[in-house]
């Protein structure tokens, strides 16, 4: 498969009998690969549009059911439960006064806890004799404060993140604090209720599992009936119907037509007819596919714009050339291998942003062989190989390697585009992507020749430079020619694979050269210069992923792109992919 282009789509329309509809619907529920459109013919009577708000009130139930059963399941289990969704309903309602009446009785502990440790009774501070307040832990000065100007006694308490306190009303306090509020009522046998609610929800739980274990498996299949129905009922209006057949219309996937073909043959015979045809218009829904790694940056693309169908995927170009910015930019061994580490415990923990992360693991390991080759180990220059690179010795060089970059990268796009409207229009392909290409021709034969006094080279540039004036004339009016030097400049935006990758490399080095002092000096001196060292290279890692991902992202989107890519596609979703959330 072509890994440049999506995947083919094809036309099909399904000829039924009337009374097939919803056993074919079922088939192609379940084989996601059929997006419906309406198939507009003057002979043909439309669905006319069903109310499925009920059906879609018992699937809210039903999955508000199965998801908070799916906490409690275990196995499943032969015992038969009857009326579980009301029986599940009224467990969750249950719990859930439980809970509410449980938190409420362990704050009253709580507080009275709190009122004990002070030595205070209740009434007093009902009788306004006594202030009791709370400030927070690391605010312990101010109670210092309070004891040494107070002619009266102060008590005080801690308990978790805050310091409780018991002064006379007649004392005046002298900073902000949170009023404390009385228990609602104060008994002895709180601990024994509490016990006794924590053994009623205990016994729920139970009762919950019991019924998760015999009634899940059911459930599940139950929602699937239902998510199938309220599916169909949805896209009914789409479908197109006579007196003895019904016709489905949708895009379909060139290579899975076949399939298609023969789920409906094992369920219907052959009491239907597919008629397939190849898929145009502007209508007609994109499929990427970049199977792998290259698969991740496929979110990076949809950022940006899907791709229209039919035209070029970037994603391959840009598993390949995002990395090498990234690393260009980044350049340092040990910040590449830290980076790694941090992108690898990352997406252990966030997996639903999992090929994103994968794309920064990707960039970091091209941090490491780009460190390599600039002999950059945090901060530090070292040569291990001899043939690395220093950026900061011979910045020059590396400005030009950028450069070269930006002019290959921006006639790759430019060629790409050539080629994708040549199909289409010979006159545009030339006219708004060859023209460019002419132009750099043009520059490079007049500065050539002026510099190595070839006048003839110089003389044929200069003509070909008016031709490349004329045709934007032409083709955009006078204003086409001020698009000359946006061009170049687009060349020179890629100077930043060089100056930004050049600052992170003089902050790293200064952070050494500064941290060093410090350490030279004494314990205190060594204890900053230690804490500079961390602090400083751990900003420079995060600053320096970032502005590496958004500098390579930008010479993509900003640069590269525009010369041949508009996007504004839309994506292919096939009839049951988004209908049955419960089982993602």
């Amino acid at each position: 498969m072509n890994k440049f282009k999506s995947v083919d789509m094809e036309e099909v329309n399904l000829f039924l009998l009337g009374d097939d509809l919803e056993r074919v619907a079922n088939i192609l529920f379940d084989l996601k690969l059929m997006e419906f459109f309406k198939f507009k013919k003057e002979d043909f009577q439309t669905f006319s549009a069903t109310d499925n708000s009920k059906i879609s009130s018992e699937l809210l139930s039903l999955r508000s059911t199965i998801s908070y059963l799916t906490k409690f399941y275990t196995q499943d289990s032969t015992k038969t439960i009857e009326n579980p969704i009301e029986k599940t309903l009224e467990a969750i309602k249950e719990e859930k006064e439980l809970s509410q009446k449980i938190l409420s009785l362990e704050d009253d502990l709580r507080r009275q806890k709190v009122l004990a440790s002070l030595k205070v009774n209740s009434q007093d501070v009902l009788d306004k004799k006594k202030i009791v307040g709370f400030i927070p832990k690391e605010d312990k000065s101010n109670l210092k404060l309070l004891k040494k100007n107070s002619k009266h006694n102060i008590v005080t308490y801690t308990l978790d993140k805050r310091v409780y306190f018991s002064v006379s009303a007649k004392s005046t306090i002298p900073f902000s604090y949170k009023e404390f509020y009385l228990p609602k009522k104060v008994s002895l046998s709180l601990p024994l209720k509490i016990k006794e609610l924590k053994e009623r929800k205990e016994t729920l739980l139970s009762k919950v599992n019991s019924i998760a274990n015999a009634s899940l498996s059911h459930l599940k299949k139950e929602e699937l009936r239902l998510s199938k129905k309220a599916a169909l009922l949805e896209n009914r209006v789409k479908f197109n119907k006579t007196d003895n057949f019904t016709v489905v219309s949708g895009y379909v996937p060139s290579t899975k037509i076949s399939g298609l073909r023969n789920s409906l043959e094992k369920e219907l015979g052959d009491s239907f007819e597919l008629k397939r045809a190849k898929a145009k218009g502007d209508n007609v829904p994109t499929q990427l596919h970049n199977p792998g790694s290259s698969g991740n940056y496929e979110s990076l693309l949809k950022m940006y714009s899907f791709p229209k169908y039919g035209e070029f995927d970037p994603t391959f170009l840009m598993f390949l050339i995002f990395p090498i910015f990234y690393g260009m930019i980044m350049g340092d061994v040990i910040y590449g291998i830290l980076s790694l580490a941090l992108f690898s415990f990352l997406k252990t923990k966030y997996k639903q942003v999992k090929e994103f992360i994968s794309i920064l693991q990707i960039s970091s390991i091209s941090s490491i062989i780009f460190g390599i080759l600039y002999g950059e180990y945090l901060g530090f220059e070292a040569s291990f190989f001899g043939f690395e690179f220093s950026r900061l010795a011979d910045p020059i060089s590396l400005l030009y390697i950028s450069l070269a970059l930006g002019v290959l990268h921006l006639n790759l796009g430019l060629f790409i585009g050539f080629f994708q409207d040549w199909g289409e229009s010979k006159y545009h392909a030339i006219m708004d992507k060859l023209v460019w290409i002419l132009l750099q021709i043009s520059v490079a034969s007049i500065s050539i020749g002026m510099i190595m006094s070839i006048s003839i080279l110089a003389t044929l540039g200069w003509v070909l430079f008016a031709i490349v004036a004329l045709m934007l004339v032409k083709e955009h009016g006078f204003l086409g020619i001020t698009e000359i030097p946006s061009f170049f400049t687009n060349v020179l935006s890629y100077a930043r694979l060089m100056a930004v990758g050049l600052s992170s490399v003089v902050i790293g080095l200064l952070v050494n050269k500064y941290s060093f002092i410090l350490l030279e000096g004494g314990i205190i001196s060594s204890i900053f210069g230690i804490m500079l060292f961390i602090v400083g290279h751990t900003f420079n890692i995060v600053v320096g992923n970032f502005a590496s991902f958004i500098n390579s992202l930008r010479l993509h989107y900003v640069e590269f792109f525009p010369k041949f890519y508009s996007g504004s596609g839309r994506e292919f979703k096939p009839y049951g992919s988004s209908s049955h959330p419960v089982d993602e």
